[in-house]
C-alpha cells in the first residue's frame, strides 16, 4: 500500500505501543494498540511491530476492496 500514511507511538514508561494510519485509496483510518492492562511494560519495545501488524491488517482490507 503505497498510499498509506501513519505514525507510531509509544508512552513514556513502555507500557503502550500504537500505530495508527490511513489509507485514502482504501478510504479507511485504523489503528492497533499494545499493551498490558496490568501497567506491566509491553513485549514490542517501539511501534515497529505494531506498524507491522497494521499493514498486514491493511493489506488484507485491501485484498477483498476495489479500489
Amino acid at each position: 500500500m503505497a498510499d498509506a500514511r501513519g505514525k507510531t507511538g509509544t508512552t513514556d514508561n513502555g507500557v503502550d505501543v500504537l500505530f495508527i494510519g490511513y489509507s485514502p485509496a482504501l478510504e479507511i483510518l485504523t489503528a492497533i494498540w499494545m499493551g498490558n492492562d496490568d501497567n506491566r511494560p509491553a513485549q514490542a519495545a517501539s511501534g515497529a511491530l505494531v506498524a507491522e501488524l497494521w499493514g498486514r491488517y491493511m493489506a488484507a482490507i485491501g485484498a477483498g476492496r476495489q479500489t
